[in-house]
Formats: C-alpha cells, sequence, structure tokens
C-alpha cells in the first residue's frame, strides 16, 4: 500500500484548497522560510489524530484554521484529508465501530475538521468516526500516534532523549505491535467491568441470603399450617353452605311477608280516597276556594299596606336630615356673612399688597402704576373668593330644598296608598268572615265520614309499622348476604379457592338456626385467629416468593461461577497477549540491531550501535493536550507495578571513546537518529516516513551518505522530504514548492524531474 494524496483547505497558511499527490518514491517540498512548507507536515499529523495544539505551534484547536489576511478573510474550518492505497486491504478496524464501517474499498480516506469553537470531526470514506478509530485504523498499517513515522527538524533526535519507557513505545509501534496494546487494553476494560459485576453479584447473594432464611422460616410454619388450613376449610363449607340456606330463607319469607302487607296498605289508601272523595264532593268546595283566595288578596293588600308604611317611615327620616343639613348650611352662611374676615387672612392680604407696592427712590411712574394695578388685582381676587364661598353655599342650600321638596311629594303619594290599602284590608276581612261563618254550619254534616278516616287512618298506620318493620329485616337479610360474600372473600384469601365446594355442600334445613350460625361464625373466628398467629393465609405469597428467592440465588450463584470463569479466561487472554508482546517485541529489536549496526556503520564508517532491553520502574502517568482532553493512546496506570520493559540505546564511534549519548555532538546525534529511524523502517517499513528539515545539520560529505540511504529506504517506504538540501533535492521524482502568494496565502508548485528533462531535450 501507498500513500496517495493529501488535501488541505483553510489549514494554517492553506486557505485555499490545495493536494498534493505522491506517485513516486520520493517527494520532495521545499520553499523559503516562512512559506509555510512546515505547515504540511503538521497537517498530516493533524489527520492522523495528532492531539497535542502545542506540537502542531498552537494553544487551541482554533490556532490551525486559517486567520486571513487584508485580501482574504478568515475561515470558520480546516480540514485534511490524506488517501491511501487499500487494493491490498490491508487496513482493519476491530472496535465495535467496524460493523458501521466498511473499509472494503480501494482506496481509504482519513479527514479531520476543525472548528473555530476547537471541536473536531473524524470521517472514514466519509462516515464519521471516533479519534480512537482513527488510531486504531493508522495503528493496523505500522503508524501510529508517537509520530516514529514524522520526524522534524530538532526531533532527530527524540528516540535518543526519550524515556526507555516511552522509546520502548515508539519502537512497538515501528514494528506493528500497537494492536496488542489495544487488544490488551480492551480485555483490560472487559476485566475490569466483569470484576465490577461479579462483585454486584455477589452483593446481591450477600444481601438475599438473610431474606432466604427468613423466607426458608415462614415455609416451615406453612407446613404446620396446612392442618389448621384443612380444619378451617371444612367448617368453612359447612357455615357457608347453612348461611347461604338461611339467608335466601329468611329474604323469601320477609319478601311474602312484606307483598302481603304491601296489598292491605293498598286496599286501605283505595277506601281512604274514597271517602275523601265523598267529602270533597259534598263540601262547598266553591266557598272555601272563595275564602282561601280572599285570605290570599288579604295577605297581598296587608303587604302593600306594610311596604306603604316602611316607606312612609323611610321617607319621613330622610325629609328630617334633608331638613337639618338645610337648616345647618343656612346657619353656617348666616355667621359667615355677618362675622367679620379672620385675622390672618387679612394679614396676609396686607403683607401681600406691601410687598408689591415695595419701590424705591429711582422708582419711574411706569413702575408705580404696574405696582398699583397688581394691588388692584390682588383685591378683586381676594373679593372674589369670598364671594365664590357664598355662592358655593347658596347652591349646596338650593339643590337640597329641591331635593327635599321631591320627597315631601312622594310621602304624600304614600300616605293615599297606606290608607287604601288599609281600607281594602278591612273590606276583604269582613267578607272572608262572612263565608266562614256559612262554611262552619254546612261541615257539622262531614263529622260521620271524618270519624270514617280517623279509623282507616288509625288501621293504615299499624300496617305502616307493620311493613316498616319488615323493611328492616330485610335490609338486615341484604347485610348478612353482603357479609356473607365477605367472608366468601376472606376465606379465600385464608384457605384458598376450594372453599367455592361450599356449594356442593347439603345441608339439614331442619337444623339451620341464626343462634347456631352465631355460634358457628364465632368458632370460624377463634380458628381464623389462631392461622394467622403462626402466619395463617393460604401462604401462596410466600411459597411463591421462597421460590422466586431460590431461583434468584441460583441464578447469582451461577453467575458468579460464570464471571469467575470469564476473569480467568481473561487473565489469560491478557497474559497470551502480553506474552506475543514480549516475544515479538524481542524479535523486532533483534531485527532492528541488525539494520541499526548496518545503517549506523555506513554513517561513521565503523562502530557499533545497539537497542538493549531493560527493566524500568512503572509509573503512573495520565496525559492530557491542550483541549484537556485524555489522551486514549495512553496507557493509564491506576496502581504503581514494580517494573516494565524499556530500551535503552548503546553506541560505540570509531576512532573515538565515547559510548554515553549525552557525549555525543549534535551532528553525531543526528546521525545516530537517522541510522535508528531508517533501521526502523526497514524491519517493518511504515506506508511512508516524512522527513522534515531532518539534514539541516549535516555537511556535505554527510548528506551524499544521507542522499544514498534515502534511495535505499525508498524501496521499503515512501518518503517525503521537506528540505533545503540540494543533495536531498535531487534523489526526489517530484518537488512540491511551497510559496506566499500576493494574496497571503500558501500555493503550490510542483516539477517532476522526468518531465522536466523531457522538456528540455
Amino acid at each position: 500500500m501507498k500513500l496517495i494524496r493529501l488535501g488541505l483547505h483553510g489549514f494554517k497558511s492553506f486557505a485555499h484548497k490545495n493536494e498534493f499527490t505522491f506517485d513516486s518514491p520520493v517527494t520532495g517540498i521545499v520553499g523559503p522560510n516562512g512559506s509555510g512548507k512546515s505547515n504540511v507536515v503538521e497537517a498530516i499529523r493533524f489527520v492522523l489524530g495528532e492531539q497535542s495544539v502545542k506540537s502542531l505551534r498552537g494553544k487551541t484547536g482554533a490556532d490551525l484554521i486559517y486567520k486571513g489576511s487584508s485580501k482574504l478573510g478568515k475561515m470558520a474550518r480546516a480540514t485534511v484529508e490524506i488517501t491511501f492505497d487499500n487494493r491490498e486491504r490491508r487496513f482493519v478496524l476491530s472496535t465495535t465501530q467496524a460493523q458501521e464501517i466498511s473499509l472494503d474499498f480501494d482506496e481509504i480516506t482519513i479527514s479531520r475538521t476543525v472548528f473555530s469553537d476547537a471541536s473536531n470531526t473524524f470521517m472514514i470514506n466519509g462516515s464519521e468516526v471516533r479519534m480512537k478509530d482513527i488510531h486504531e485504523l493508522i495503528a493496523s498499517v505500522n503508524i501510529g500516534s508517537s509520530g516514529h513515522h514524522i520526524i522534524n527538524q530538532g526531533e532527530t533526535d527524540r528516540l535518543l532523549n526519550a524515556h526507555a519507557r516511552e522509546r520502548r513505545s515508539m519502537v512497538e509501534e515501528s514494528l506493528g505491535l500497537k494492536l496488542y496494546h489495544y487488544r490488551i487494553k480492551e480485555a483490560d476494560r472487559k476485566l475490569s467491568r466483569t470484576q465490577d459485576n461479579l462483585l454486584i453479584a455477589q452483593a446481591s447473594r450477600s444481601e438475599l441470603e438473610p431474606h432466604l432464611r427468613f423466607l426458608k422460616k415462614q415455609v416451615e410454619k406453612v407446613e404446620r399450617a396446612k392442618s389448621l388450613v384443612s380444619e378451617l376449610l371444612q367448617a368453612y363449607t359447612i357455615y357457608l353452605a347453612r348461611e347461604q340456606h338461611f339467608v335466601a330463607k329468611e329474604s323469601e319469607q320477609y319478601i311474602q311477608e312484606k307483598q302481603s302487607l304491601e296489598e292491605q296498605k293498598q286496599k286501605l289508601d283505595n277506601e281512604l280516597a274514597e271517602i275523601r272523595r265523598r267529602i270533597d264532593a259534598e263540601a262547598h268546595n266553591d266557598q272555601e276556594r272563595e275564602v282561601s283566595d280572599i285570605q290570599q288578596n288579604i295577605e297581598q293588600a296587608s303587604d302593600i299596606r306594610d311596604e306603604c308604611a316602611r316607606s312612609q317611615s323611610r321617607l319621613d327620616g330622610m325629609i328630617e336630615t334633608t331638613e337639618r343639613s338645610i337648616a345647618r348650611l343656612r346657619s353656617k352662611q348666616e355667621r359667615e356673612h355677618h362675622s367679620p374676615i379672620p385675622f390672618e387672612d387679612v394679614e396676609i392680604l396686607v403683607n401681600s399688597i406691601i410687598e408689591e407696592t415695595h419701590v424705591d427712590e429711582t422708582a419711574t411712574l411706569e413702575t408705580l402704576r404696574s405696582r398699583l394695578i397688581s394691588v388692584r388685582a390682588t383685591l378683586s381676587s381676594f373679593l372674589k373668593e369670598k364671594t365664590d364661598v357664598q355662592k358655593m353655599h347658596d347652591q349646596d342650600i338650593d339643590q337640597l330644598e329641591q331635593e327635599l321638596t321631591h320627597m315631601r311629594q312622594q310621602k304624600d303619594k304614600e300616605v293615599i296608598r297606606l290608607v287604601d290599602a288599609e281600607k281594602n284590608v278591612r273590606i276583604l276581612i269582613e267578607q272572608r268572615d262572612t263565608l266562614v261563618a256559612q262554611n262552619r254550619v254546612e261541615r257539622a254534616d262531614m263529622r260521620e265520614l271524618e270519624q270514617s278516616i280517623f279509623k282507616l287512618s288509625t288501621s293504615r298506620s299499624d300496617i305502616a309499622g307493620k311493613l316498616s318493620a319488615v323493611t328492616m329485616n330485610l335490609e338486615n337479610c341484604d347485610r348478612r348476604e353482603r357479609n356473607f360474600q365477605e367472608e366468601l372473600k376472606e376465606g379465600e384469601i385464608l384457605v384458598g379457592s376450594e372453599i367455592f365446594l361450599y356449594t356442593e355442600k347439603e345441608v339439614d334445613l331442619s337444623e339451620i338456626s341464626r343462634e347456631k350460625q352465631e355460634v358457628a361464625r364465632r368458632d370460624l373466628e377463634r380458628m381464623k385467629i389462631k392461622l394467622e398467629e403462626i402466619g395463617g393465609g393460604s401462604h401462596a405469597d410466600i411459597l411463591q416468593e421462597y421460590k422466586d428467592a431460590e431461583e434468584r440465588d441460583a441464578f447469582l450463584a451461577h453467575e458468579i461461577h460464570d464471571l469467575s470463569e470469564s476473569m480467568q479466561s481473561l487473565n489469560g487472554v491478557i497474559s497470551d497477549l502480553q506474552n506475543h508482546l514480549n516475544s515479538e517485541f524481542q524479535q523486532g529489536v533483534e531485527k532492528i540491531n541488525e539494520q541499526f549496526q548496518e545503517f549506523f556503520s555506513r554513517m561513521f564508517g565503523g562502530g557499533q550501535a545497539r537497542l538493549k532491553i531493560i527493566d524500568v520502574e512503572k509509573r503512573k502517568k495520565k496525559n492530557k493536550d491542550e483541549m484537556g482532553e485524555l489522551l486514549e493512546h495512553e496507557e493509564m496506570f491506576d496502581e504503581d507495578e514494580k517494573e516494565e520493559l524499556g530500551l535503552d540505546i548503546q553506541v560505540t564511534l570509531p576512532r573515538k571513546k565515547v559510548a554515553d549519548l549525552d557525549m555525543l555532538s549534535g551532528g553525531e546525534r543526528s546521525l545516530t537518529s537517522i541510522a535508528l529511524l531508517f533501521a526502523l523502517s526497514q524491519v517493518n517499513p511504515p506506508p511512508f516516513l516524512v522527513l522534515d528539515e531532518t539534514d539541516a545539520a549535516l555537511d556535505e560529505a554527510n548528506s551524499k551518505k544521507y542522499g544514498d540511504m534515502i534511495e535505499s529506504l525508498s524501496a521499503y517506504s515512501q518518503l517525503i522530504v521537506v528540505t533545503h538540501n540540494r543533495e536531498t533535492m535531487s534523489r526526489a521524482a517530484i518537488l512540491y514548492g511551497v510559496t506566499l502568494a500576493q494574496d497571503g496565502a500558501s500555493q503550490l508548485l510542483s516539477v517532476k524531474f522526468a518531465e522536466a528533462a523531457q522538456y528540455a531535450k
């Protein structure tokens, strides 16, 4: 597989959409300082999941977006896309996302977009994914987050400065062993979840244990209660069968008795109605109605009379009140008319006039004239105020006198109405008394009929009393029926549905009596109390609960067993993965050492160089990027462990007694780092290798060696070389020139040496 192209849009200085095509073993990127060529390398690191904005020369994610210039506005997002050849189907994604993301394509395109709020989105062939998925995907083709495949200027000795454990991580990544770490980490997560579930299951079983013991004791009580339930069922069956027949017999008896009494009552009602009809027919109903009508007229006339009296009394009170108000106003007006003006008012008037007439010796005639006019106005205002008060009193008195006249007229009308009403009442009373005297003589003939009504009414009352007693007895029967149904429900709860067998029980009706039934009911109550004392009822709920608890306990025991086996299995998987990792790591280090020695000898003309596996102390480590997010590709250690494997670098220069890396010069460190990096690439070549001005510190002779090694390395990995070195440029088949355009954005110029040579011919 190989790198096909890289697209940038809005990333740092690349405001416009730019695309690099990589179709040669070695591609060079050149340009003056500040043109933005290093932004190309940072774009590759960005799209492959770099989380440290600081390492991309920014403070926040927004710093990666084109800021704008005098000719171009700033952008709201930055997007980088990188495309790989996948015809060999080397890309692998084993996470849960793998089911949703298809990698069955000849090309795999990874894209990352950062927005102005520093949020990011990742995509694989247009499907949005997590950063974790990007890391796992690129790890499957020997590209890791540690960036061993991207070497920047000033970082050529990164492997030399790294801690032994970090150096091991870089080497593992270059060897393609990072997938083991992901799988071990995933197995650790599963192991942690399994352990949590095991603790939960064990805690649940521990909580269930005392309840299960309690339920077992309750079930033992159930066994003791079975005989009592059987005895209670037999007693219930006899009692309910007798009670049902007894209530039915009583109800039937009282219903028949009630029917007979209702027939007798109806017969008496008919006789009473006939006598009353005769009385009504013989009576002078017209005279009685006339007396009734006259009585109603008397009441109406009396109401009118009383209303007139009340109205007259109310008007008298209103007239008296109004007369007092008029008298009070006239008295006040008289006092104000004859009394002198208060001294205070006069004093205020005089002071006002003095102030207005005050002039000095230089005052003109016009000034004096103006002051006199002002005095006259003040006097006129004072007199008008006093006059207005008198006029207001006159208006109030006139209004009250008009109201008084109206009320007196109303009173006269009410007096006339009262006289007429009293006269009408007297006339109507005389008419009523005359008619009553006439009716008293005629009613003597009806006394005999009225005595018959009295006798019949007495008989009817006796029957009504008996009917009421029978009705009460029927209500008692209904109450007993309700009690019977409640007893039946309670019995069903205590002894179960077998209680309904009472309907099949044959009983001797001659033996039934209310007293015997009451004794049987009291016996039932004693048996129920005794049953409840030992846990009464049908116990079906307790038995079911005990069964459920036993099943729950068995389930938890089985789950604990399965989880324990799962933990053992996961521990075995982790152990196997760790063993495979260590084994392949040791084998890989041996292969690297062979290449490291070869490249080191070529660089220095001899000497010795090798990686040595050492034990290092494990430490807690939790890294966060500048955006505060936990780095997912770093392993987390919650507990200190004694030791783990790390890597040390041992070198011996020819013709020098130097064995310590810190004693090497800057150029020697660069050559050592380059030799080691090339060795890593030879053992497990990544799809591409980016070298960002790693040759800056080399002299001409070493540049030639460096160029030869580049050509040798290009047979295994694509090389993208950012350089100012002419020797390095000469080894590239394509050169991309990066310059700043007039609008302030970076732009590309490309040259293919083969086409240029053909064109030159």
